[in-house]
């Protein structure tokens, strides 16, 4: 159902007007590893974003294990902008459909999204961007 939604948001994402994030002049996203760029994605040949995390980030789906007070931390997914899910719905995103994924600590996805915190305890967030019509 959520890969059904996902690639239904990506359809009306694509009909809109498109964005392109600028980059610092020298600055190689490649070698970046708070990123997993398209170019990453179509060479990784794998079927969803927690296939392309798993192979190309692993230490993204990696929790520190640090506890507060007996507090629980977690990944979370970010995709249009909102929360998504858990880490798992990662594999009901497929990689045809995500131009970029970026990865956030806890406290930069709480100032980034800060509906994300909601009574969460952030680990992480990974954030995908969908594919546009101009990219």
């Amino acid at each position: 159902m959520k890969g059904r939604l996902f690639l239904g948001i990506v359809a009306v994402s694509m009909l809109g007007g498109c964005a392109s994030g600028g980059q610092t002049p020298g600055q190689s996203r490649a070698s970046d590893n708070r990123i997993i760029t398209l170019e990453q994605l179509t060479a990784a040949r794998v079927a969803t974003a927690y296939d392309a995390v798993e192979r190309l980030r692993p230490l993204w789906l990696r929790e520190s294990g640090a506890r507060s007070l007996g507090t629980v931390t977690e990944i979370v997914v970010v995709a249009f902008g909102q929360y998504f899910g858990d880490v798992t719905s990662l594999r009901s995103i497929p990689t045809e459909t995500v131009r970029e994924m970026q990865y956030m600590s806890g406290p930069e996805a709480t100032n980034a999204y800060p509906s994300l915190a909601n009574g969460r305890h952030l680990e992480s967030a990974i954030v995908v961007y969908p594919v546009t019509l101009a990219q």
